[in-house]
Order: structure tokens, then sequence, then C-alpha cells
């Protein structure tokens, strides 16, 4: 029997001894208070021999478990982040370097150096830099420019455009507009394009330089005719005529612009200097100008006449003698 079991029964016969002089009807609670004291006795023994048991086996474990229960949360993080700080710290002295004072200019030079001596990079070919050979530039003169702005103009205008043509002489123009022939050359590529409001402001241009320039002036009246302005064509024209009564182009575009007008008897008279003068125009319209007013016979005779001539082109003799077929008996 252990020593807790001999002390157990010692205390309860003890009790049992001292109840038996109380009164019998009081034995009831003195029980229940001594069943409660068993208990807790009982209870007391069994938990202070189990954490004796416990701490006799996992005494690392009944460690650590206290140490948890005396070291709280906070200081936890207090430690971890002066651990963090301690070690910052360290590495701060480890990498404490003196500060390196170094251009950039000298730096790229020691990387080229660096690169020059070593052996791989130098099978890298550099870039090739092409230097522009300065060729000596050769002035070209006035006279040159103008000649070749002329030759531009005149493959233009072979080419049939117009437009360039006239840019090319208008540049060689600008750089002698003295030159009446390089105007009147604008003026009548203008007249030739269509531009009449324009070829009338060269022709002006054109006879500023020269006033007697009669192809000008007929063009000048030709640009009126084409923009229904026939009465200022035929003032300028018969201007002309008085001023230069014996000019062929002067007397045949007044003579075909009375035609036009139906003013036979006009042109007729003007068509009769021409065939007097020995154009063959004059007498070409001077036949048809007989044909129209009724005179077969005397138009039959004209187109005689001039079948004869040598310098008529095939196809001219052929229309003359067409005629001459439909007019004869």
């Amino acid at each position: 029997m252990s020593l807790t079991g001999k002390f157990l029964t010692k205390k309860r016969e003890e009790i049992d001894s001292e109840s038996a002089d109380i009164h019998p009807f009081s034995r009831v609670k003195p029980k229940r208070k001594k069943n409660i004291l068993i208990f807790i006795l009982v209870f007391s023994t069994i938990f202070v021999y189990t954490a004796i048991f416990v701490m006799e086996i996992f005494p690392e474990n009944s460690k650590k478990s206290v140490d948890k229960k005396e070291i709280p949360d906070r200081p936890k993080v207090v430690l971890q982040s002066s651990k963090k700080e301690e070690v910052k710290n360290k590495k701060e002295k480890k990498l404490d370097y003196p500060p390196i004072n170094i251009s950039s200019k000298e730096l790229g030079s020691d990387i080229q150096k660096s690169i020059q001596k070593s052996k791989v990079l130098t099978l890298i070919p550099e870039k090739v830099s092409f230097k522009k050979e300065k060729t000596p530039s050769k002035k070209e003169s006035k006279r040159d420019k103008i000649l070749n702005y002329i030759k531009k103009g005149k493959e233009a205008e072979k080419r049939g455009d117009i437009k360039s043509a006239i840019y090319f002489y208008k540049e060689a123009w600008k750089l002698n507009k003295s030159n009446s022939d390089l105007i009147f050359k604008i003026t009548d590529l203008h007249y030739k394009g269509g531009y009449y409001k324009a070829t009338i402001k060269y022709a002006n241009r054109t006879l500023k330089i020269k006033n007697d320039y009669i192809p000008a002036i007929v063009l000048k009246a030709k640009a009126y005719e084409s923009l229904g302005m026939k009465e200022k064509s035929k003032t300028i024209l018969e201007e002309a005529y008085f001023m230069y009564p014996e000019n062929k182009e002067i007397i045949l575009n007044l003579a075909r612009l009375y035609e036009k007008e139906r003013s036979l008897v006009i042109a007729k008279d003007l068509y009769k200097i021409l065939d007097e003068m020995g154009y063959v125009e004059g007498s070409l319209g001077l036949a048809r100008i007989n044909e129209k007013l009724g005179n077969k016979d005397e138009a039959y005779r004209i187109y005689k006449k001039l079948l004869k001539r040598s310098d008529i082109s095939k196809e001219m003799r052929y229309r003359i003698e067409e005629k001459l077929l439909i007019l004869g008996d």
C-alpha cells in the first residue's frame, strides 16, 4: 500500500471517531464534505503525477512551451527586425567602397582600347564610312543656262508637252528679257495650248520689245477672235494693214476674218491683192469667193491657172482637179 493510501485511511479513521460523538441526524452533511474533500485530493494527486510523468518523458517540449508562454509575440518581431537591420548594416559595411571619379569620355576610351586589344572583337569588321568626294563645281554661265533651257523647251515641244515647253522657255527668257524671239515663242505656245488670255498678255510684252513684230500682232488678233471678240481682232488687223499694207499675214488673216463675217466683197479685194502678189493662198481664196458669189467661170479660170504652178502640193493639186471637174461642162 502506498503512502498516499495509508494517509487517506488514517484520515478516514480520524473522521469516523470524531463523528461518533455527534448527533446521529447530523452525520449527513459531514459525509458530503468528506466526499468532496476526497475527490479534490484524488484529482490533485492525479494531476500532480501526470504533470511529473509528462515532464519526465518530454522535457524539451515542456521547456519550449514554457518559453513560448513567457515570451510574447511582439518582442519576436522586434528581434527579427533587429536581426535584419544587423544583416543590412553588415552588408553596408562590406559594400562601403570609396567613390570612383571617372568621366564618360575616359570610360569610352578605355572600352575602345580593351576592344582593340581583344582578339575576338577584332574579327568583327568596323562600319565603312564613305566620304563624299568634293567634285569641283563649275559655275555655269548665264549663256549656258539659257541654251540649256531652250534645248529642254524644244525637247518638250517635240514631245507635245506644251506646259513643260512654256516653263523652260520662260526660264530662259527670265535670264534675258530683251530677247523678243523667246517671248514670242512663249506667246505662240500659249496660243497653241489654247491659253488665249495669256497669248494676248505675252503678245503685248513682245510688242513692247519690238513694236513692228507682225507675227505678234497677228497672234494677238487671233487670240481675240478665239475669245469671241471679233471686232477687237478686226480692229487690230486693220490698223496693222494700214501700217503694213503689203504684209501677207496681215492681209490673209484680215481677208479670212471678213470671209467668216460673210463680207465677201471686202474679202475678195483682199484675196485679189495676195493673188496679184503671187501667193497661192490669195489665188485659192479668190477662186473660193468667186464660187460663193456665183462667178463659176472666173473660179474655173483661177483654178486652171493654179494647176499649172509647180509649187503646189499633190494634195492641193488633187483638190484643184476635183474642183475643175465639178465646175466644168
